[in-house]
């Protein structure tokens, strides 16, 4: 019964964002295939193809990943009497969970797309989820530490940037998530599991330290 409480008060200030709601749909709808029928017209199937659909794909998922759940928490840390939120709503973090569940739903129709494309893409599938998890967790301790939705989404931004130009080069301490290359199980091995670690570390943290504060709202 608790947990249809979270959904519907979910469902309510997602509804309250108004239109904002559909950006990351749009993204995995129409702007990622755009991309990626552009590249097929030009190239057709093969590498170049792969490439640019592990390249969009890790620029642009992760980072929506967290949409749903900034404009969620929004409210909590920034709207007018958010205190009165607080009063029956103890555990913002199952609002992180439901919209990550939701988000991963809504990326299965394209990434079956992908699957029938190239076999290896159940492997990009599960890279991209531990991203998401990833991105998910950085945005919600931003949000609950520093109370700002500015910050939560630009310091994303920023670190999708350097992933992204990190990605081109092989020097320096790597800190990136994203990773141009083929997923293969070592990768994920070496590098995704001890990502999703830390990303599930920071959000219990996080969690721990959200619900002693808020039982004093």
């Amino acid at each position: 019964m608790q947990y249809k409480k979270y959904l519907k008060q979910n469902y309510f200030l997602l509804k309250s964002a108004g239109v904002s709601i559909f950006i990351p749909l749009v993204i995995i709808y129409f702007f990622l295939p755009f991309l990626n029928y552009s590249s097929y017209l030009k190239y057709g199937i093969g590498t170049t193809l792969y490439n640019n659909i592990i390249t969009y794909s890790q620029v642009f998922i992760p980072f929506f990943s967290t949409w749903w759940s900034i404009l969620t928490l929004k409210e909590f840390i920034e709207g007018q009497g958010n205190e009165v939120l607080f009063v029956n709503t103890k555990r913002t973090h199952l609002f992180v969970c439901i919209n990550f569940i939701i988000f991963v739903f809504m990326l299965i129709p394209l990434y079956i797309v992908y699957f029938c494309l190239f076999d290896n893409m159940k492997l990009e599938f599960i890279k991209i989820l531990i991203e998401c998890v990833l991105f998910n967790s950085i945005s919600f301790a931003i949000m609950s530490f520093f109370r700002s939705v500015a910050i939560s989404l630009t310091l994303p931004v920023i670190y999708t940037m350097y992933s992204f130009f990190r990605g081109y080069s092989s020097q320096g301490i790597d800190l990136s998530f994203v990773s141009l290359n083929e997923a293969t199980y070592e990768q994920l091995t070496d590098k995704y599991i001890p990502i999703l670690l830390v990303s599930i570390i920071l959000f219990e943290v996080t969690r721990r330290t959200n619900s002693r504060t808020t039982r004093y709202q």
